[in-house]
């Protein structure tokens, strides 16, 4: 099968979302939701306990932790999208056409930069979401083809072959 295709800004941001919601390391994954959790869990455990002490001190003494706490989580859930956004305007290359030749033996894939025959021994997994696929090499890197760029029978016969490939994660 052969398919030719755009990433779009949506696509990128989409493989982003799936690569750090399921891709990363379990590490990194538990890292992001301590700190989740420790923001949420500050301000309400400030709140806790200055009606249980009934001191109003505990506001003044935690205000700056609280407001940090706020503050971190407010970057951090503005900054992460924008990055992505700002990342694909950048870079160019993103936006080229890519052709995707895919067969038993592997995937070769081509744009106006690069052309790679890449074998199935290659790939440790893959990911999928409503609007792409993540073929990943290791860890950190994949490669993205959207489902747009697939019929609707083509994304089902292309699902089952990555079934048979590579073990789905």
């Amino acid at each position: 099968m052969k398919i030719t295709y755009h990433i779009t800004r949506e696509d990128f941001i989409d493989a982003q979302k799936l690569h750090r919601a399921k891709g990363g390391s379990a590490f990194v994954r538990g890292l992001i939701l301590f700190v989740k959790v420790f923001v949420v869990a500050v301000p309400v455990g400030v709140i806790v306990l200055a009606a249980l002490t009934k001191d109003r001190n505990v506001w003044s003494n935690f205000a700056p932790l609280v407001g940090l706490s706020i503050l971190w989580a407010l970057i951090f859930s503005l900054w992460t999208p924008f990055n992505w956004r700002r990342t694909y305007a950048k870079d160019r290359r993103l936006q080229d056409e890519f052709t995707a030749e895919i067969s038993e033996e592997g995937v070769f894939m081509e744009s106006p930069t690069f052309n790679a025959n890449l074998k199935w021994g290659l790939f440790l997994r893959f990911l999928e979401s409503d609007r792409v696929f993540l073929l990943y090499q290791s860890s950190r890197i994949f490669n993205l083809l959207p489902k747009s760029a697939f019929a609707p029978a083509e994304v089902k016969e292309f699902r089952q072959l990555l079934r048979h490939k590579l073990p789905d994660k």
